[in-house]
């Protein structure tokens, strides 16, 4: 009663909060968690709507206590999506009530709202890096079920792989993993203390303060905040170690119409992109770059809805002036909170050799011995050829990083070696080859291995959890390994995120499709400039601006971007005299004769009437699916 009252006589607000307050008293009385969240959250709203007094953002806080007292006590899977879904709206409406106070001039209120923004963000991954080393308490027989599940379902998924079945029969062994996937999370869950549980409590977020703290000397921390509910404004928080200001950003509909035009001009590598850049740069990035004190050269972006996909490097104010790459040295993080976390878990006593597992090309089974569920993924993508290029790549990595770099190659970059090998001490981890991105579950995306050894050959973000990639620096040279799903108040669900969950301390990737030829060109180049010892963010930005300045399209660099920490790993650096200078003149080079390749295709087909480069990748991208 008290909520229809509210949505459609809101005039008659007295009434409806009398019944609304009689609702929460028998919810409480019976120990019903979705009823106390679901009412407490309307009151809450309705409160804020109505009137803006300290009583009602006290209540507005207590609204997402409930909230997150009921996410704590899911598993995961559809139903935490759906909560986390569900109240989002409550975190904006509250983060935006909070800078209304702030701008009235009660300043105090600044810090109320950044501490609202983490709580909305990266809740499950937050929960997993607290987890990260503490031991699942699992008894013999829960720990051997759990086996048991993961087994069960590499076997139903192999049968499923090689179409084997009636089509009823394959229906139902899809329904039982479903079921194993749920069981195992509900095992998982199970072994966590309660103390653990507790862990995600709001109190644990770091202060404003002490995120400013962990800045560098030169660097600025960017959350955006980007509404998914109309009534509410959008903002972006800049955060440097001295300072924090805030700047109003379009809503979100209207940003996520000019993020997706964008894309496809860069996507199409059409010239006319920097009108659409200038406009994004206008609306997202103006105020907060000219507020950056004087010797800022590193940007930390948090990004939210839409602008998980941008490619912020790329942006720039006009034709002829510098992009946002061009100036500063640009990471990625899910969140301010998970960003201190992985700078703060950086092992100072990592080991000074440097070692590194790469995967190249992986051997996928071709003709009639393609299984059915790749024919599918196949023949959607256009071909899941060979990639050659991919094994090039590795081993100039191998030349440049030395020789604590292993290379499995197409029938030896089994999934079966992954899992069997000792990760301790590893550094990198890199995988260049195809990629499954499954939109309705996250869980299931998946790199494509060489099956073998009981092993189907998917490497799904289920399995990556159970690696121990303790401050590993992981490389995904595959289309879109960056994306995934994304679910408001918890980031993009994919590859990447599973990574960071395994322990990952970055994580390199790619947010749209990337031809095979331009990704070993880019890989090249970084891995020579990572091999004079920069941090992984610098060695990233130096091959952009040497890919850009030479000509490249924005098509060929500005998707890889990093995600986690900028300084992940210190590789031991090489001599700059010897096969380390070497290395980026001859990927130079390569990268010129095969930008003068594309040059070349382009006449051709500029002389047959066709667009000046392909609108989608050739048969040997890096492609996924979804």
């Amino acid at each position: 009663m008290g909520t229809r009252l509210i949505e459609e006589e809101p005039e008659r607000f007295a009434e409806a909060e009398r019944y609304l307050l009689e609702a929460l008293e028998i919810a409480l009385e019976k120990g019903n968690r979705l009823r106390i969240a679901s009412t407490i959250s309307t009151l809450s709203q309705a409160r804020l709507r109505h009137r803006r007094d300290p009583e009602s953002l006290a209540l507005a806080e207590q609204a997402l206590d409930a909230v997150e007292v009921l996410q704590g006590w899911q598993t995961g899977g559809t139903m935490g999506t759906v909560l986390r879904a569900r109240y989002a709206p409550q975190y904006y409406e509250l983060f935006d009530a909070l800078l209304h106070e702030w701008e009235a001039g009660d300043v105090g209120r600044l810090d109320e709202a950044f501490r609202v923004s983490e709580r909305y963000r990266a809740r499950a991954l937050r929960s997993h890096l607290q987890r990260l080393g503490v031991h699942l308490e699992l008894d013999e027989d829960d720990a051997a079920r759990l086996e048991r599940t993961s087994r069960a379902i590499t076997a139903l998924q192999l049968r499923l792989l090689r179409g084997e079945g009636t089509a009823p029969e394959r229906e139902r062994w899809s329904r039982e993993v479903s079921g194993l996937e749920e069981e195992m999370r509900l095992l998982r869950a199970a072994g966590l203390t309660r103390e653990i549980r507790g862990s995600l409590a709001a109190d644990d977020l770091p202060s404003r303060r002490e995120v400013q703290d962990t800045l560098g000397a030169r660097e600025a921390l960017l959350t955006f905040m980007s509404s998914t509910d109309p009534a509410s404004r959008s903002w972006v928080l800049v955060l440097t170690p001295t300072g924090l200001s805030v700047h109003p950003i379009p809503p979100r509909r209207e940003l996520a119409s000019a993020v997706r035009l964008w894309l496809g001009l860069i996507t199409e590598r059409d010239a006319t992109a920097t009108a659409s850049a200038a406009r994004l740069w206008k609306d997202l990035l103006a105020g907060p770059v000219d507020a950056l004190p004087e010797g800022i050269t590193r940007l930390v972006i948090v990004p939210d809805g839409p602008l998980h996909e941008l490619p912020f490097d790329a942006l720039r104010p006009a034709r002829d002036a510098p992009s946002l790459g061009e100036r500063f040295e640009i990471s990625l993080a899910p969140s301010a909170t998970v960003w201190t976390a992985l700078r703060r878990a950086r092992d100072a006593d990592a080991p000074a050799e440097g070692r590194g597992l790469f995967f190249a090309d992986p051997w996928l089974p071709r003709g009639e011995e393609t299984p059915a569920l790749l024919r599918g993924v196949r023949d959607e993508l256009g071909g899941l050829g060979p990639l050659p290029h991919a094994r090039d790549e590795a081993r100039v990595a191998q030349r440049e990083l030395g020789s604590g770099i292993e290379v499995l190659e197409g029938r030896l970059a089994r999934e079966a070696a992954l899992k069997t090998r000792s990760l301790e001490g590893l550094r990198i981890l890199h995988f260049a080859a195809h990629s499954v991105l499954d939109g309705e579950i996250p869980e299931r995306s998946s790199v494509l291995m060489a099956p073998g050894d009981g092993e189907d050959g998917l490497l799904q973000a289920r399995e990556i959890l159970d690696l121990e990639l303790d401050g590993v620096l992981v490389a995904l040279s595959a289309c879109r390994s960056i994306t995934g799903r994304p679910v408001d108040g918890e980031g993009v669900l994919g590859l990447s995120h599973a990574f960071l969950q395994a322990g990952a301390s970055a994580v390199v990737g790619t947010l749209w499709p990337v031809r095979d030829d331009e990704a070993a060109v880019f890989m090249r180049e970084f891995y020579a400039r990572l091999a004079r010892g920069p941090s992984p963010l610098s060695a990233l930005a130096e091959t952009k601006r040497a890919l850009a300045a030479r000509g490249a399209p924005a098509a060929a660099w500005a998707g890889v971007v990093l995600i986690g920490d900028a300084d992940a790993i210190a590789w031991p650096a090489r001599s700059r005299s010897g096969s380390g200078r070497l290395g980026i003149l001859l990927a130079s080079i390569f990268g010129l004769l095969a930008l003068a390749a594309i040059a070349r295709l382009a006449i051709r087909r500029r002389r047959t009437g066709h667009l000046a480069a392909p609108a989608g990748p050739p048969r040997s991208s890096r492609h996924d699916t979804e």
